[in-house]
């Protein structure tokens, strides 16, 4: 994985149309796990091509949360 294949919260939050907030709520109840972490900041880093077909299956169900997508 390339570093240019890591986005923000704030750019997750974007590409599916949600609060910052939200996406933080989904990691801290499991539903989104980031590929890394910051260990001095705590930046979030989530990988671009799992976002965007989170955002494809999301689209296509409406659902409100990830942990739903794989039913």
């Amino acid at each position: 994985m390339n570093i240019k294949d890591l986005i923000t919260v704030r750019e997750v939050s974007e590409i599916l149309g949600v609060c910052p907030i939200t996406i933080r709520n989904w990691h801290a109840n499991g539903s989104l796990i980031p590929v890394f972490v910051h260990k001095l900041t705590g930046i979030r880093f989530y990988d671009k091509e799992e976002i965007s077909g989170l955002m494809v299956k999301r689209n296509s169900k409406r659902v409100k949360e990830p942990s739903q997508l794989s039913e």
